[in-house]
C-alpha cells in the first residue's frame, strides 16, 4: 500500500481549468467590445498579473510576458520598447498604481490614449482600467484597444472642416476675408459684448477687436 500526495497535481489542474474559463470569458468580451488587443488582470494585493490576448492581432499587447509579479514596475521599465517616444512623458506621468486607482475612485474608470510603435509606424491605442472582485480578491482589469482608425478619421474630419471654413470665409484670389467672415466676427463680438467679457477686463474692448 502506497500513499502519494496528489494535492499539487489537483491544484495545477484547477488553475489550468480556471485559466481556460477566463480565456473563454475574455474572448467573448473582446468579441463584443471591438478591437481589443489584450486584457490584463492585476491582483491588487500582490501586483501579479496575467495577460489574455483573445483576438488574432499583429500587436504584441503591452510588450510584457503573459504572466509576471509586478505589473506596474514591469510596464514602466519596458514602456520605451513599445510606446512612441513623443508620448512617453505623458505615459510616465499618468501611469502609476496610485493615479489609476484615484481616477477610478473618482469616475469609475481610468483611460489613457497614446501611440505604440508597430512595424516602425505609430498606432493609436486606448488603455482603460476598472476595478473588479473575484473570489474575495480585488482585481484591476486593464484593456488595451486599437483606436487608430477612429483617431485618424477625427483628425481628417477636423482638417476638412477647417479647409471648408477657410474656403468659405476667404477670397480664393486675394486671400482677403469676405463678407461671411465679417458677419461671423460681428456675431462673435456681439455675443462677447452681451456677456460682458471683451478684452482684459469685463466690458472693455481690446485694440484687436476695435
Amino acid at each position: 500500500i502506497g500513499i502519494i500526495n496528489i494535492n499539487a497535481h489537483y491544484r495545477y489542474r484547477e488553475d489550468y481549468e480556471q485559466m481556460a474559463r477566463e480565456k473563454e470569458m475574455y474572448s467573448r468580451f473582446a468579441a463584443l467590445s471591438g478591437k481589443y488587443i489584450c486584457i490584463n488582470t492585476i491582483d491588487l494585493e500582490t501586483n501579479s498579473y496575467t495577460e489574455y490576448n483573445a483576438l488574432e492581432t499583429d500587436y504584441e499587447g503591452l510588450g510584457l510576458p503573459r504572466r509576471g509579479n509586478d505589473f506596474f514596475q514591469e510596464l514602466r521599465e519596458n514602456a520605451h520598447r513599445m510606446i512612441c517616444e513623443e508620448d512617453l512623458p505623458l505615459f510616465y506621468s499618468m501611469f502609476s498604481r496610485e493615479h489609476i486607482l484615484e481616477k477610478i475612485k473618482k469616475g469609475g474608470i481610468f483611460t489613457l490614449d497614446y501611440r505604440i510603435v508597430f512595424d516602425k509606424e505609430p498606432k493609436y491605442v486606448s488603455m482603460r482600467a476598472v476595478l473588479d472582485e473575484e473570489m474575495g480578491r480585488k482585481l484591476l482589469l486593464i484593456g488595451l484597444s486599437d483606436i487608430d482608425d477612429q483617431v485618424r478619421q477625427k483628425k481628417e474630419y477636423a482638417e476638412n472642416l477647417y479647409t471648408a471654413k477657410t474656403q468659405a470665409t476667404q477670397d480664393a484670389l486675394t486671400g482677403v476675408k469676405n463678407k461671411l467672415a465679417y458677419d461671423e466676427m460681428t456675431e462673435e463680438l456681439t455675443e462677447r459684448i452681451r456677456k460682458g467679457f471683451i478684452g482684459g477686463a469685463e466690458g472693455e474692448l481690446c485694440s484687436e477687436d476695435v
